[in-house]
């Protein structure tokens, strides 16, 4: 199970195993948002027409938005188990 924790600042940073298992690509402009099923975020490569939030994905690491973060009530520290499906990556709550 890969595991990851997100800062105060909302920043959540991947190892570069996880980083090359879901194929996050440095530079990259990224999408995330909340699945409304689970409250999952949601990361994905952002398409011209996408309404989500955009974040570059930089050095290994990339910003969840204050507004996501507010919205789930999410904390410093919190730990979120990563799941990659396709083009997407799931950070859920870990238990």
């Amino acid at each position: 199970m890969n595991v990851c924790k997100i800062t105060n600042r909302g920043i959540i940073n991947f190892s570069k195993k996880i980083r090359e298992q879901l194929n996050l690509m440095n530079g990259k402009l990224y999408s995330v948002y909340i699945h409304n099923n689970d409250k999952s975020i949601i990361i994905e490569p952002s398409r011209d027409e996408t309404t989500h939030n955009q974040c570059v994905f930089h050095q290994g690491k990339i910003t969840i938005p204050k507004e996501i973060r507010n919205l789930l009530k999410i904390n410093a520290n919190e730990h979120f188990i990563i799941k990659g499906i396709g083009e997407k990556v799931y950070l859920r709550r870990g238990d």
